[in-house]
């Protein structure tokens, strides 16, 4: 495997098992009443979905810029659909748990959409320093 791809997805895990932990204290300890069952699964959800991006996103930048920076846009919106579809759906069947549920998905897209940069970023500088 990549070097890249291993050292993203050992920080992706990282930073998920911080987030589950974290979770599970606020939702048992500052908001007892609000824990919902799908907190894993969502969790699980923007783990695969951000590391399948990221992972397409490497190959790209590493192939070809001017491609990497079109196709940006795309799975951006592909993410949005999907993580939007996952929010309706669940809405749809849990309202009861509506509002801890949002704030959670949006609090976890900001997360995981900030680390993502973060490390695209970080690759792209190391690749244009190589190419230098």
């Amino acid at each position: 495997m990549n070097s890249d791809i291993k050292n993203f997805i050992i920080r992706l895990v990282v930073l998920s098992g911080i987030l589950l932990i974290a979770g599970v204290i606020i939702f048992t300890c500052l908001l007892p009443g609000n824990y919902f069952t799908a907190l894993p699964f969502t969790l699980l959800l923007f783990i695969i979905v951000t590391a399948s991006v990221h992972i397409y996103q490497i190959i790209l930048i590493r192939k070809n810029i001017a491609v990497f920076a079109r196709s940006s846009m795309v799975t951006t919106m592909l993410k949005l659909a999907i993580y939007s579809l996952f929010t309706l759906t669940f809405l749809f069947l849990y309202r009861e748990n509506a509002i801890p549920f949002v704030i959670t998905v949006f609090l976890l897209y900001l997360i995981f959409t900030l680390f993502e940069v973060s490390e695209l970023t970080r690759l792209n500088r190391r690749i244009s320093q190589k190419g230098n």
